[in-house]
């Protein structure tokens, strides 16, 4: 049996549903809205990502309707937030991305690194 995951108190189990979703730990008990109150020095970039994923495929944003010919019913389809926090929308770019990849790189041996640092460090770096 896997254990219970707690974070400052707070159990996965406490979350609706069966899944743990970041749409979820935002919309739990209006997480981000309370966060976004408290936090003074959000940058307009994430309010705005933030915002685009927790009205993802919400029907205001506009639908795709589809009518099937062979059983007479229709489908509806909500359009996506395409936020990078949002796990459904971003999965279908990320792969998009990584399926036209290979085409652009050079048909030689090579690795993929990546580096990271310190914010302190940019300067240093930066030309």
């Amino acid at each position: 049996m896997q254990p219970e995951i707690i974070v400052d108190g707070t159990k996965a189990s406490d979350y609706p549903g069966d899944k743990l979703s970041v749409y979820g730990i935002f919309k739990h008990s209006h997480n981000w809205d309370v966060y976004e109150l408290t936090e003074k020095d959000l940058r307009p970039e994430v309010r705005e990502e933030v915002r685009k994923l927790i009205e993802c495929k919400d029907e205001g944003h506009g639908f795709i309707e589809y009518f099937c010919d062979e059983c007479g019913e229709f489908r509806t389809v909500h359009l996506g937030c395409i936020s990078r926090l949002c796990s459904s929308c971003w999965k279908t770019h990320t792969d998009r991305w990584a399926a036209k990849l290979p085409k652009a790189m050079y048909d030689v041996p090579h690795r993929h690194i990546v580096l990271s640092f310190l914010n302190k460090l940019w300067p240093v770096f930066a030309d």
